[in-house]
């Protein structure tokens, strides 16, 4: 037997190329429109009863586990859900953990300046000791 046939096939695309381009162009754009969250800002600074910024103090999304830190000069900022009531946690070691609850508008930024108290944190108390044995 010899194979020496050549199957060719004639297949049209509907589609014109200029077609084509729009409609991958209107699939892009629109596709894009529909994965956008909707979110907001909120920043402020952290500071202590004294007025002094605080350095690295943890600010959460109440339920998430990602969040910011404040920086040198004790200012931060942070990307919220827009449209729904949230909470955020701010914590610092030495000082009593403060809970702020916002409701912010799309592209809304909320501006805010917290003043934490310090208090009393008890710490697990830890005991080390050391001996040394003589051999003879």
């Amino acid at each position: 037997m010899n194979c020496d046939r050549v199957i060719v096939i004639n297949h049209k695309f509907p589609l014109k190329p200029k077609q084509l381009f729009l409609f991958i162009l209107l699939v892009l754009i629109g596709g894009g429109s529909f994965a956008q969250k909707k979110n907001g800002v909120v920043s402020g600074r952290v500071l202590d009863e004294n007025e002094k910024p605080l350095t690295g103090v943890s600010i959460m999304i109440l339920g998430r586990s990602s969040g910011v830190m404040s920086s040198d000069s004790g200012t931060f900022r942070m990307t919220v859900p827009a449209d729904r009531a949230f909470g955020i946690i701010l914590s610092f070691l030495g000082y009593k953990t403060e809970q702020r609850n916002f409701l912010i508008n799309e592209n809304e930024e909320e501006q805010i300046v917290v003043r934490m108290e310090r208090g009393s944190r008890e710490m697990e108390t830890v005991v080390v000791t050391d001996q040394r044995q003589r051999r003879e």
